[in-house]
């Protein structure tokens, strides 16, 4: 039989609020919210260097299908969204190293669903497109690195640029 005194032991010794873990070298390991001793919340991971490795997001000590990616540099490389089955659903966006994006888009349970668009390293638009159900639709156009659209393709013509 549990006593009041033995519950608010276990009580006093569940997490709860913001909670950072560090390595013996002094550096972060981890930070997140806890939530009656449960990951409530984006929780950031570090390497021993201090520098970012990932993060994931979690919903009463589960994951909830929030995925950060990080660069050794420290900048974000890419941040996606999943469902309960474990595919993409939401937006999903790339960086280069340089910190510009790369890539973006939409998904629904595991199929490209609306705009997604993708850049060149020097942030001039490489391509864009929409899905629908996962597959391309409408209206696609192509750049050239200096932003000059080089080929537009609809459902009923497809042109190119010279």
């Amino acid at each position: 039989m549990e006593t009041s005194e033995m519950k608010t032991k276990k009580e006093q010794m569940m997490k709860n609020g913001l909670v950072t873990e560090y390595y013996k070298n002094g550096n972060k390991k981890s930070e997140g919210n806890y939530t009656n001793g449960q990951k409530d919340g984006l929780f950031i991971y570090w390497n021993e260097n201090g520098q970012k490795t990932d993060g994931n997001g979690f919903r009463d000590g589960e994951l909830d299908g929030h995925e950060i990616g990080y660069y050794e540099n420290g900048q974000k490389q890419e941040e996606n969204y999943f469902n309960k089955e474990g595919y993409f659903h939401g937006r999903q966006t790339y960086w280069y190293e340089n910190g510009q994006k790369e890539e973006e888009g939409n998904w629904n349970d595991g199929k490209e669903d609306g705009l997604f668009t993708r850049w060149y390293e020097n942030g001039e638009k490489e391509w864009e497109g929409n899905f629908k159900d996962g597959q391309r639709d409408k209206q696609e156009i192509y750049w050239d690195k200096e932003g000059n659209v080089i080929s537009c393709r609809t459902d009923y013509l497809s042109r190119r640029y010279d």
